[in-house]
């Protein structure tokens, strides 16, 4: 995650998340928790973002999914700028149904117009080194509310220390930087 952040050094324009509709309901605690590592911790609520949920063979029509729905995601404080919905279906019994392939077709081009929509022209920095302090403390705070039992293991001997040390701090940069985390109680 770290060297994902870092390799970011000339911003993000956009985020797509991305939802298998045969995976579950939209209420799945994995859909809180990517919204927050990406879009609240990583964005920083900054980085414009959509959604694409794919699977929606079963609902008529398929594009129309999002905007039945939008509502259930924002009540869940999941705020995307545009749902995007249909069929990724590529191969299979399925592939060829033309009812699937126009499905697979309008997202194709929904999907698109979204990005050229609301994609920035000026990227947002998330990886100057106080932003990926703030961003690198976020995240892991967010794991830990979300996974409580990992703390343990997260917080033994230096560990935040070398985490730092593999992101590319000098040995005194990752120690100041893991004194700003502490033990979850």
């Amino acid at each position: 995650l770290i060297e994902l952040i870092h390799g970011y050094k000339k911003g993000l324009h956009l985020f797509v998340l991305v939802k298998n509709l045969a995976g579950g309901s939209i209420h799945q605690a994995s859909d809180r928790g990517n919204y927050e590592i990406f879009i609240e911790a990583i964005g920083r609520k900054k980085v414009p973002a959509l959604l694409a949920v794919t699977a929606c063979e079963n609902e008529q029509p398929m594009a129309d999914w999002g905007k039945r729905n939008k509502e259930h995601f924002d009540k869940e404080g999941l705020l995307f700028k545009k749902i995007v919905s249909g069929s990724c279906v590529m191969e299979g019994p399925l592939a060829d149904v033309e009812l699937v392939k126009e499905g697979r077709e309008q997202m194709k081009k929904d999907l698109w117009d979204a990005i050229d929509d609301y994609i920035l022209l000026n990227p947002v920095n998330v990886s100057e080194r106080e932003g990926m302090k703030e961003i690198l403390r976020n995240v892991l705070n967010t794991l830990l509310r979300l996974f409580p039992n990992l703390g343990s293991r997260l917080w033994v001997s230096d560990r935040m220390k070398d985490i730092f040390q593999r992101a590319g701090y000098p040995l005194m940069e990752a120690r100041r930087l893991a004194s700003h985390f502490q033990k979850p109680k």
